[in-house]
């Protein structure tokens, strides 16, 4: 069986996600930068390297994705065939 996608394509990027423990981050960036204009922190990147906290990062899973598709293929190969 052909696959529409050669399996070189499986190198996807997959990303992170973050989810800070501080929830308003209005709020958190007011005081980051309240913080660095009175002199607590020399600037706004080491400011927010020690203000913000992060609570859990999600990694997804990147070999069920490719899973899923591989799955998939036979069912489009069903339509993509020329008579």
């Amino acid at each position: 069986m052909s696959s529409l996608v050669p399996d070189s394509c499986r190198c996807i990027k997959i990303w992170s996600a973050k989810f800070p423990v501080v929830k308003e981050a209005t709020a958190l960036s007011a005081a980051i930068l309240a913080g660095y204009g009175v002199g607590i922190y020399k600037d706004i990147p080491s400011a927010a390297k020690e203000c913000v906290k992060w609570d859990k990062v999600c990694t997804p899973n990147a070999e069920k994705p490719y899973a899923v598709y591989q799955r998939c293929i036979p069912f489009g190969e069903k339509f993509t065939k020329r008579s």
